[in-house]
């Protein structure tokens, strides 16, 4: 399967007024039915941001994600969508393991976007970050 371009990605990144710190595309393979897991980037966390209704909050470190072809809300209903990660760091901080995150459900089409939370921020001094 070839790598569709990163629209979702970008285009979610855009409406929330953040890019990608750090840029990559792999495909994870099949994790969910029927759909590839594409991760895209990270976003590093550690300012604010504002959300759709105006408030500010701060951020946490995000792995972005497509889901190939784009999930639907029919898709996400009778399929079970979730894969778990865990992350560590060279620097031995305290990385979450809550798996917390959420795709965009109601754009099907070639894919959807999604975020899954890297627990915190990644430490500045940080090298090597294991996901």
């Amino acid at each position: 399967m070839d790598i569709p371009p990163r629209m979702a990605t970008d285009e979610h990144l855009f409406l929330t007024g953040r890019t990608l710190d750090i840029v990559f595309d792999v495909d994870l393979g099949e994790l969910v039915k029927d759909r590839h897991v594409i991760v895209r980037g990270i976003t590093l966390g550690g300012s604010s941001r504002r959300l759709m209704s105006g408030d500010l909050v701060p951020t946490q470190a995000e792995l972005h994600y497509e889901f190939v072809p784009g999930a639907t809300e029919e898709w996400a209903d009778q399929n079970e969508w979730w894969w778990t990660l865990s992350v560590a760091d060279d620097t031995n901080s305290e990385c979450g393991r809550d798996n917390f995150g959420s795709f965009d459900s109601s754009s099907g089409g070639a894919s959807t976007a999604g975020t899954r939370q890297l627990g915190g921020q990644i430490p500045q001094d940080a090298r090597r970050l294991t996901i």
